[in-house]
């Protein structure tokens, strides 16, 4: 669900038009991830507002709190050792970081650089991340930590105390309420802000995210190229490379492998000029996954392993383990049954280690074909 309906009393009309567009946004970022920097007066307003998105936003989601300080500057580094530690569900969880002290400006450079490095941890976990800050040092990050700042989802400021809301009662949605409610969204934006691309881009890029979710391919194609319009006017490349990304998942489910390919390679060319490690290794198995669809293993076999590299290299343990996973497939198409359990065998070993109750099922799943398959070649070769 994206968030219920807002209505704000005490904020100027412009300032509650930005706080409903904050809360639907977030909602439609649930599950999908992203940074979200809020720049606020003081902490009261802080607070209010953060109230405010609490009781609007569906039930049941879970709020970690971080308070920046002296001492405690690289936040994304703790964000990995609680997904680490607790059972993380990024479609139910927000974080809520809190950046809003008077730090000596030796600490600010040491929490700036910190998020400039650490970025891609957001990404690699899918979490929703609010960063409340001051207005000038959403200035500051701009200008110094300008890799971070090209991951930001979205961008707002409230410099005013809202001093009342009502929130309608929560009703269910349909693929076609969330729809609408979205399409509804973008019309309010065009109107009100149509200079606002970004904004724009990332409700074009939700709309295409629900309409996948639902196999309906032509809005999602649609809506995705929408967005990677805007992203271009914006050179905004990570999001735009995602974008064309997803536009390539499109038609690979069309069928269309060739169109495919191309943006997928669009998109790899981007994420490697932006040095975005984890987007890169994404889109290499993707592109290998098409390869063997298309019947060329050997250059399947070389994607995945490219894949595989990066995922190992920047630790990313759900990737490294799909990717074996991938690999033990090919070498199971080429007719190496005793190199394709070897590495599933691997990626099952990591399944386990994570947790992921699903990866184990689909690892152990092609382990016992493999070997079935190999008892299978045993008795023909007796016989």
């Amino acid at each position: 669900m994206a968030g219920k309906n807002v209505k704000v009393k005490g904020l100027p009309a412009a300032q509650s038009l930005e706080l409903e567009k904050l809360t639907r946004v977030i909602g439609l970022h649930l599950g999908i991830g992203g940074i979200f920097i809020i720049a606020v007066g003081n902490e009261k307003i802080q607070q209010r507002i953060e109230r405010l998105l609490k009781t609007c936003l569906e039930d049941g989601i879970a709020w970690y709190l971080f308070k920046v300080d002296n001492e405690r500057t690289d936040v994304l580094l703790y964000l990995r050792g609680l997904v680490d530690k607790k059972n993380i569900e990024p479609a139910k969880t927000i974080i809520s970081i809190k950046v809003l002290e008077d730090y000596h400006p030796d600490t600010v450079q040491k929490i700036l650089h910190a998020l400039n490095t650490r970025r891609e941890y957001v990404c690699q976990d899918k979490l929703l991340c609010l960063f409340w800050v001051r207005p000038e040092l959403m200035e500051q990050l701009q200008r110094q930590a300008k890799d971070f700042w090209s991951f930001r989802s979205y961008t707002c400021k409230f410099e005013e105390m809202p001093s009342h809301w009502r929130i309608p009662a929560k009703r269910p949605q349909s693929y076609n309420d969330r729809i609408q409610e979205i399409t509804s969204l973008i019309g309010r934006v065009e109107a009100s802000s149509p200079l606002n691309r970004g904004l724009l881009a990332s409700l074009y890029f939700a709309l295409g995210e629900q309409a996948s979710k639902y196999s309906d391919l032509e809005r999602a194609l649609s809506s995705f190229l929408k967005a990677k319009k805007l992203l271009v006017q914006t050179q905004d490349k990570r999001n735009l490379a995602s974008t064309l990304g997803n536009i390539g998942a499109i038609y690979q489910t069309k069928g269309d492998l060739d169109e495919a390919l191309r943006y997928l390679q669009e998109a790899l060319k981007i994420f490697r000029e932006i040095g975005y490690l984890q987007g890169e290794a994404s889109d290499l198995g993707n592109i290998g996954a098409i390869y063997q669809t298309k019947g060329d293993l050997d250059e399947a076999l070389r994607y995945h392993q490219e894949a595989l590299k990066i995922d190992r290299e920047i630790g990313y343990l759900q990737g490294e383990a799909s990717q074996l996973g991938n690999i033990g497939l090919i070498y199971k198409d080429k007719g190496d049954l005793d190199e394709a359990l070897r590495y599933l065998q691997e990626a099952l070993k990591i399944f386990r280690e994570m947790g992921s109750k699903r990866g184990v099922k689909i690892a152990a799943e092609n382990i016992k074909q493999i070997k079935e398959a190999m008892r299978s070649k045993t008795r023909q070769g007796a016989g």
